[in-house]
């Protein structure tokens, strides 16, 4: 479940966060939504209500966009089924350091993973 958390900033500027993959996989370096990943697929109460998504909101105020199909990827040694889930939030919850907020203009500049790319482009956000 990538969560593609957008902000209204200053005027009307839109940011959304990122994430830079640190571990030692196939996609290290390259840059993703922030994710909450869970063993086997389930409906959106089930993610909402999850201790996962609590952590991550905290409680701030956030509006629910747009709960993607599933995004199947595959992957040499094993399949990807991902989700995206669109959220907005009046502002982003505290202990999120490792998000880095970037420009809707700015998204180009940065390497994501072919799997991220098919949501940007099928949502035209590329």
């Amino acid at each position: 479940n990538y969560l593609v958390v957008v902000q209204e900033k200053y005027g009307n500027e839109k940011v959304l966060y990122l994430r830079k993959r640190t571990e030692n996989d196939i996609w290290k370096g390259l840059y993703e939504f922030p994710l909450i990943e869970m063993a086997e697929a389930c409906e959106p109460a089930g993610l909402y209500s999850s201790s996962e998504w609590n952590t991550v909101f905290l409680q701030e105020p956030l509006e629910i966009l747009d709960y993607s199909e599933n995004y199947k990827h595959q992957l040499s040694h094993q399949t990807i089924l991902a989700r995206f889930v669109l959220v907005r939030v009046k502002k982003l919850p505290q202990g999120n350091d490792s998000w880095e907020q970037v420009s809707f203009s700015q998204l180009l500049k940065f390497p994501i993973p072919r799997l991220i790319d098919r949501y940007l482009k099928r949502q035209k956000i590329l």
